[in-house]
């Protein structure tokens, strides 16, 4: 017989209790304890369990989610390289090292005839590009189902995304095809991606702050055992001017 669970509420982590209250009394000082604020606040906390619990009880969405445990967190895909949905940014990195060779080629936009995208069965839209020069690509584009990367795609032990690239100029001549099987921030390349989001971050830092406080933040925020052992407010206040 399985022990009786308790209902009774734990106590609330302190830390967490410590972040509230900073975030209450900020709302307060700076006059954000409107009627608007903290419901809107407390709406985004309840959807992300709620989505989640909703995605619980779908069967392909359990087939993807993989073990429980450390698994989610371990393979958070971190979007790190190019400003677009998750599942098209193998396409870009793909579509930058092409756009290189045209250049090194001397060829143009306008040379080409056909780009082909092989790539995992998802739903593509054509709602969002306003530039004629993007569109007149998009009309040379194809997008083909590769029978593999979807398999490799709703595979839990790959979770790729993969997408490839061709293109045949107008004079009937190719380029060779670019494969990319995991974006910069898959689980799979986190090494290589994770001096991008530092660099942003000093860059962003150089924006706002002068050179010493600059160093300040970078030294806690780089060193994990020094961040993890620093209270919240005390890292908080690197970043008052």
């Amino acid at each position: 017989m399985s022990a009786p669970v308790a209902n009774v509420r734990p106590q609330p982590d302190p830390v967490l209790v410590d972040i509230v209250d900073d975030v209450l009394d900020g709302f307060a000082k700076d006059g954000l304890d409107s009627a608007r604020a903290l419901p809107t606040a407390r709406h985004c906390l309840i959807d992300t369990p709620g989505c989640g619990f909703e995605a619980l009880s779908s069967p392909p969405c359990n087939k993807l989610l993989g073990p429980y445990g450390t698994h989610a967190m371990e393979n958070v895909p971190f979007k790190m390289a190019f400003p677009a949905e998750f599942h098209a940014q193998t396409a870009a990195e793909a579509a930058m090292t092409l756009h290189g060779q045209l250049a090194q080629r001397g060829r143009t936009a306008q040379d080409i005839k056909r780009i082909t995208i092989r790539t995992h069965a998802a739903d593509y839209e054509d709602d969002v590009a306003r530039d004629v020069r993007i569109d007149a690509l998009r009309a040379k584009t194809v997008c083909v189902e590769d029978a593999q990367f979807t398999r490799d795609y709703h595979d839990p032990a790959k979770r790729s995304i993969a997408n490839a690239l061709s293109v045949e100029f107008n004079d009937g001549t190719t380029l060779p095809e670019v494969v990319v099987e995991y974006p910069i921030g898959h689980q799979r390349r986190r090494a290589q991606g994770l001096p991008l989001p530092i660099e942003t971050f000093r860059a962003n830092l150089a924006h706002r702050f002068a050179p010493k406080q600059q160093q300040a933040i970078l030294e806690v925020s780089l060193d994990a055992a020094r961040l993890d052992a620093m209270p919240v407010h005390e890292y908080v206040d690197l970043y008052v001017i």
